[in-house]
């Protein structure tokens, strides 16, 4: 799903939840690109409110275990949406 798409069309109606991709970059990428993952959705999603703060669905088993803690380091640093 296009979440950047989605969110301009539909965002003044609805409320996203998830949105955090976890077949990309959390499962196959640096941890570093793990946290850009979480920081672009956030950013997007959150824009003008309407957003609850979750992946898209339960990180794989496969994930490497250095992505799934930056996950949940980027997860707690964004979740008042403050980028800095």
């Amino acid at each position: 799903m296009d979440i950047r798409r989605t969110k301009k069309e539909f965002g003044k109606d609805l409320t996203f939840r998830g949105g955090i991709g976890t077949q990309g970059a959390i499962v196959f990428g640096s941890p570093d690109q793990a946290r850009a993952e979480v920081r672009e959705a956030v950013k997007i999603l959150s824009e003008g409110g309407g957003y609850f703060l979750e992946t898209a669905k339960p990180l794989p088993r496969e994930t490497p275990i250095e992505n799934a803690i930056a996950v949940i380091d980027e997860l707690t640093r964004v979740m008042n949406y403050q980028f800095g």
